[in-house]
This record gives C-alpha cells, structure tokens and sequence, in this order.
C-alpha cells in the first residue's frame, strides 16, 4: 500500500482551520483579560495588611525588624558620633521612631498607587474599545466575534485560504503565525500578573526598603525598591497605551505589513515592565542616596568646625 506523509494533510482544511479559530480566540481572550483580570484586588491585599481575623505578612515581618531596627539604629549612633555627623543622629533617631510607621505609610501609598494605576489602565482600554472594537485581533486582520472566528482580512496575505478552509499544506503557515500570536499573547497575560505580584511582593517587603534609610550603608536599598515600585505602576498603563495605540493606527489602515508591527506592539507591551524599571532608576527615585550624602556631608559642616575651635584653644593653652 503506497503512503506519503503528506496524505495526512489531504483532507485537513476543516481541522487545520478549528485548530487556527482555537489559537485566534485564546490569543483574543489573553490579550482582553490581561489587563482586567491582572488588577491587584482588595483579596490580593489581604495577604499583606491582613484582614480582622487575620494578620498579613506585613505584621510578621514587623515582628522579625523590631529587633533589626534597633541593631541598626545603634550601628548607625555609632557611626555618627565616629564621623562626626549631625545628620547621621537624626538618621538613627528618624529611623528609630518612624521605622515601623513609615513602612505601614509607605504601604498605604503603595496601595493607593497601584489601584490608581489599575484604574488609568482601564480606563484607556475603556477609552479605546470604540476603535478596537471587541478584539485587539484587528491588529493583525482578524475578526473575533462572538468567540467565533468570522473573518480574515484580505488585506493580509498571510491568511490565504483560511476562511475557506484550505486542505493540505496551504493552512500550515497561518497555523503556525496564529500560535505566534497566541504565545505572545499568553506571555503578555502573565507578564501582567507578574507585575500584579511583583508589588505585592515588593509591599510585603516595604519593611525592609523603609528600616534601611537608617543606616547609611544600607540607605541605597530603598531607593532600589523605590525604583521598582514607580516601573511597575507605570508598567500597566504604558502597555495598555501602546495595545490601543496599535489598533486604533491600524483601524484606519490594514496592510499584510502591519503583521509584524502588531506583533512588535506585543514584544513591547511584554517588555514595558521590565523596561520600565530599568528607567526609573535613573529618575529623582534613584538619587535618594546621592541626595541624601549631601545633605550628610552640609549637615557635618558644624560637627567639624567645632571639633576644630576646640583643637585650636587647645593648641593655645599649650603655648
């Protein structure tokens, strides 16, 4: 009996194109619900501030830096009575008192910005919806409507032969840009979820990023942490800004071209948060610690002046 691997393509037009409708539809739904769905929720929070029946992380890690901040304060009068520096003593006696009430502060603020930041998000996907209508596929001439595959734009010569349900080989290629697509769209789905869990994270963490800024040698932390707070707030709107920047350019104009500038769209929505923080720490967040040794060696001016008139009538009395 004769075979050829290529038979098994013969009659596949009707399956190639279910399996191409499946991927089309997912990657419609990752792209729609990464946003929605990645909004950091009072149940999120929950687990960091705690709700009246029960404590969050946040006041166990309170527990574990009570000791630390002590440990610290004493390291940081230490230094400062060394060096000098006046500004070094109001470091260990700012850190001492407002260590554990800056980082519930710093929380709270955390918080509110987050719930900021999931609302601008919305609200441009809100804004945008008219011109991106139900699916962000548009981007890439498709038509999802109803959770059903109901058009392909000619335009894109990429899609040939798929809305008439082509057999053999011609459906192999949209097949395998279709699942592009839905990789894409399915790395972007998480991406927003892991930003969602990267500020929870970095909140429960708040502790050690406010306790830090007592001593000085520890003090560059919490501008780090800072840093990565503000990239990933902003993370979330700025890809939200460039999916319906894309499909509102592209609604205007299709082109089989656009296929790779919406698949460029994906790669840097995908990429924001991480670019994101990256940019931040070159922002006024990042020169905490630069700041701050300014204001350490202006505040020790006094220190060391005195420290010199009394070296000097000592000088005098020997004479």
């Amino acid at each position: 009996m004769d075979f050829s691997f290529g038979d098994l393509f013969g009659d596949s037009g009707q399956t190639f194109f279910d399996a191409i409708e499946n991927f089309a539809v997912q990657a419609n739904n990752f792209l729609s619900d990464s946003f929605a769905q990645s909004d950091v929720g009072d149940s999120w929070w929950a687990a960091v501030v705690g709700t009246p029946t029960q404590e969050g992380v946040l006041a166990t890690w309170m527990t574990v830096l009570a000791p630390v901040i002590v440990l610290l304060v004493a390291v940081q009068v230490v230094m400062a009575l060394f060096r000098g520096s006046s500004v070094g003593l109001a470091r260990a006696f700012v850190g001492g008192w407002l260590g554990i009430p800056g980082t519930y502060v710093m929380v709270w603020i955390v918080q509110a910005a987050t719930a900021a930041s999931d609302e601008i998000a919305g609200y441009m996907m809100r804004k945008g919806e008219n011109q991106t209508q139900a699916a962000f596929m548009k981007i890439f001439g498709i038509q999802i409507t109803d959770g059903k595959l109901t058009g392909m734009n000619k335009s894109y010569w990429m899609w040939d032969g798929v809305m008439d349900k082509a057999g053999g080989w011609v459906l192999l290629v949209p097949l395998m840009l279709i699942f592009l697509i839905w990789v894409l769209s399915l790395v972007l789905s998480f991406v927003m979820s892991l930003r969602a869990m990267g500020l929870i994270i970095l909140a429960s963490m708040a502790g050690w990023a406010v306790v830090s800024m007592t001593l000085e040698m520890t003090k560059s932390w919490f501008s780090r942490w800072l840093s990565m707070v503000v990239g990933l707030l902003l993370a979330k709107p700025l890809a939200a800004g460039v999916l319906i920047l894309s499909a509102t350019v592209f609604n205007y104009s299709d082109a089989g071209p656009q296929f790779a500038a919406g698949l460029a769209g994906l790669v840097v929505s995908i990429a924001l948060p991480f670019v994101a923080v990256s940019l931040f720490a070159f922002t006024p967040a990042g020169q905490v610690g630069s700041t701050d040794k300014a204001l350490g060696a202006g505040g020790a001016a006094p220190v060391r002046g005195a420290s010199r008139a009394l070296s000097g009538l000592s000088r005098l009395r020997r004479k």
